[in-house]
């Protein structure tokens, strides 16, 4: 429940809601020296009652009285008012907003677009989010009252002269009833971070900010571009509009953006005084819809499945050959292990006869695919290193003097302790170079690996034995999005790839950028990992520099996800025909235990033909117009073997 401190103009905030509210004094009590008078305000056919030790007092309680009844906003009265009780009283001749709002046919806000197309209202404690927006009234309290609320006429807003005005400014230029609330410092005293509240006929809109002011603002901003798609100073919405490919799109992205943000908050209350733990967020959420014509439409039920943190790789002392380390700590590579997880899980539903139950479906070729609609939407909270982060912020096209643009295009590696990407090369990494100090632990950029998902799938190599290929449909950006760069990096440089298996494609996930953009965290990287996936009651911390959890290994680690692999075996693979293509041998019919004695990881890896076509494909792509082969481990990282655990 929204709370106004005392000082704030009750009756202000009520009239925002019900402009020409009609105040009537009841009656007046006590002897002269110390009278009490009594008020009502008149409402949608109640009224409601407030006294005070003077006419002004009174009048502010009853105010109060009737947002606390009817918007449940908490008003701090003086200490000689208190609010009094409401009762209904016959329909006012000449109500306030025309003829008496009928409930049966008052329309409430008009959504922005089909983003929004299965927001559920019947719903009598319905408060449901919507990215930085929500309706901030309970369903039928949010009609008592209310004329039918409608957006801000876009001519009336979309003037150039805007665009260098404050955003609550504007807001408050064009009358639309604005009441903001403002909370105390949300982050530490270095680095201070406010929340700000804006309500507008019964809607809410959020922003933050390092202070109350930008955070006030940013909330205005938010509110003006949902209302009218007006963008105001400070904003970034202009190129990310054009970019996003319009409105509901760059709805979409902010709703990611805002999901992914709230649930990172919501798994890390207790590690806000860890420095640099989220320098970079990655996240993948889950929604369900449709493709409509000309764009893209999904529900409202949008929720987190998988989430990562983290910006470095493991040394090259640290490397195992059990499995049991994560290699790449980059918070969209943790993201992605984390989804995989999320995959299992979802798969361990359809083995228990639980396929009702589960994102899956069941083909004819005993391979599963997503049920119809559901799609997959990653936000990263920052270009991905590599080729999609060289440019420069402010860079134009007429001015382009990044000193990594003659590289653009190019594979590129992250380097074992060394900060940003370079060119990669065809050196073979080689066991005993690495473990020496000789070499240098290389790992392929996160742009490489994004777009290699983009041919391949996020599912893998092992999840390719029983699901079909899973792709992106959108990807967000907090911090330097460049449609033009991202573009290049993610898709560009893949399409020209025909000739891939069946089930197979070069997806053009959509690139989105979010209209504010988040303050970039310029404080020093942590060395900690976290990851985190649905059904998960707490987020796991590694240790980049060793990949592990605890001196122990991650539950995204290849032996974790191997075993979740080994024990679906059973249950999943009987309808399989696979073939050892370099024995000829099948493995069709082979139990779970036969197949791991059998066969070591890299080689189960293997088995799956249409994956490892595709696979080798995109490496071939890489070798000859991407400047370099894909860079690999040293094998001996694959060759472990293990029991099919008891459970997922």
């Amino acid at each position: 429940m929204a709370t106004l401190g005392r000082g704030s103009s009750a009756s202000m905030v009520l009239n925002s809601y019900h402009q020409g509210a009609e105040y009537v004094l009841k009656n007046e009590m006590g002897p002269a020296h110390s009278k009490v008078f009594e008020y009502a305000v008149k409402i949608g056919g109640k009224e409601y009652y407030g006294k005070g030790k003077s006419k002004k007092e009174a009048k502010q309680a009853c105010a109060a009285n009737a947002l606390n009844k009817i918007h449940g906003i908490k008003v701090q009265l003086g200490t000689g008012a208190y609010e009094g009780g409401e009762k209904v009283v016959e329909k006012p001749t000449i109500p306030v907003y025309g003829a008496e709002p009928n409930l049966s046919s008052l329309t409430l806000p008009p959504l922005p677009s089909p983003l929004f197309a299965g927001l559920p209202l019947s719903s009598p404690n319905d408060t449901t989010q919507i990215a930085g927006t929500r309706r901030s009234l309970p369903f039928e309290e949010s009609l008592s009252g209310l004329p039918p609320a409608k957006r801000i006429p876009s001519a009336q807003l979309q003037d150039d002269s805007f665009s260098t005005q404050n955003p609550v400014s504007v807001l408050n230029e064009k009358q639309v009833g604005a009441v903001y609330l403002v909370g105390e410092n949300l982050g530490m005293p270095h680095l201070p971070r406010f929340e700000a509240t804006v309500k507008v006929r019964g809607w809410e809109f959020k922003g933050e900010g390092t202070s109350k002011k930008a955070a006030k603002s940013a909330a205005a901003s938010n509110a003006l571009q949902y209302l009218a798609n007006v963008h105001t100073i400070g904003s970034s919405a202009t190129n990310t509009q054009e970019n996003a490919g319009g409105q509901p799109n760059q709805m979409l992205a902010d709703r990611v953006a805002a999901l992914s943000e709230e649930k990172f908050n919501e798994l890390t209350p207790g590690m806000t005084n860890i420095p640099g733990l989220k320098k970079v967020l990655a996240a993948i959420v889950l929604m369900q819809g449709s493709q409509g014509t000309g764009m893209v439409s999904y529900d409202v039920g949008g929720e987190i499945v998988a989430l990562g943190t983290g910006t470095k790789c493991i040394s090259g002392e640290n490397l195992s050959q059990d499995g049991s380390t994560v290699n790449d700590c980059h918070a969209e590579v943790i993201a992605r292990r984390s989804l995989i997880r999320f995959l299992y899980k979802q798969l361990n539903l359809c083995a228990k006869d639980a396929e009702s139950s589960s994102i899956f479906e069941r083909q004819e070729s005993g391979l599963y695919r997503l049920k119809p609609g559901v799609s997959f939407h990653m936000y990263i909270s920052t270009a991905p290193c590599g080729d999609a982060r060289l440019f420069s912020p402010n860079e134009s096209k007429l001015d382009d003097s990044h000193p990594g643009r003659q590289s653009r295009g190019v594979a590129r590696v992250k380097i074992e302790a060394g900060e940003g990407s370079v060119p990669a090369t065809n050196e073979l990494q080689t066991w005993g170079g690495i473990l020496a100090g000789q070499q240098r632990l290389r790992t392929m950029s996160c742009s490489d690996k994004i777009a290699r998902w983009n041919v391949l799938g996020l599912q893998g190599s092992l999840l390719s034995h029983y699901i079909e290929p899973i792709y992106l449909k959108s990807l967000t950006v907090g911090n330097l999005f460049s449609n033009d760069h991202m573009t290049r990096a993610l898709y560009t440089r893949m399409c020209s790839i025909s000739g891939l298996p069946e089930t197979y494609i070069v997806n053009y996930s959509l690139l989105l950028g979010i209209s504010k953009p988040p303050q970039r965290n310029v404080v020093k990287p942590s060395s900690l990992s976290l990851n985190w996936s649905w059904g998960d009651s707490t987020v796991e911390i590694i240790n980049s520099r060793t990949g592990k959890a605890e001196d122990k290994p991650s539950r995204i680690s290849k032996t974790s996800l191997f075993g979740h692999f080994l024990s679906l075996w059973d249950a999943l693979s009987s309808n399989k025909d696979w073939v050892n293509p370099r024995e000829g041998e099948t493995i069709s019919g082979k139990t779970a235990k036969e197949l791991s004695s059998r066969y070591d990881y890299g080689q189960i890896k293997g088995l799956s033909a249409s994956y490892s076509k595709a696979r080798v494909m995109v490496e071939d792509h890489f070798a000859k117009h991407l400047g370099s082969s894909w860079v690999k481990k040293p094998p001996e990282q694959n060759n472990f073997k293990q029991k099919p655990p008891s459970k997922l």
